[in-house]
């Protein structure tokens, strides 16, 4: 299964990432800053998934359409897309858990859903 982590590079998306990738066998990892992908593209390897890493600012609409278009043609398929870009007064990890579950297979039933993460930030997966 193949899934896709936005904001990658740290914080929440950094820990999402490596959290995943107990389940997911490839992780592709996109973010602005292309050296600290590749730290976070070393901790996925160590946890088990093949990372592939796409330095791209995702805030440009042509960015995700490159992120769609290399996962295709690297892994062949899209399972998951996990979108962080959240701010958090609390530990990247305790958060990453619930969008772990959220993107995992044991919530296959979900089509979707809105989760209150802190201080009025919505989160949607």
């Amino acid at each position: 299964m193949v899934a896709i982590v936005t904001g990658a590079s740290a914080g929440i998306g950094a820990a999402t990432a490596i959290r995943l990738a107990k389940d997911y066998k490839e992780l592709v990892l996109a973010a602005r800053r292309e050296a600290e992908l590749e730290e976070t593209a070393g901790a996925v390897t160590a946890a088990g998934a093949k990372p592939l890493v796409i330095a791209a600012d995702l805030r440009q609409p042509e960015a995700a359409e490159l992120v769609v278009n290399k996962t295709i043609e690297t892994f062949g398929r899209i399972d998951a897309v996990e979108e962080s870009h959240i701010e958090r007064y609390g530990q990247p990890e305790e958060i990453a858990e619930l969008m772990a579950f959220l993107v995992s297979p044991g919530a296959k039933w979900l089509t979707g859903a809105s989760v209150r993460m802190d201080g009025g930030e919505v989160k949607t997966i």
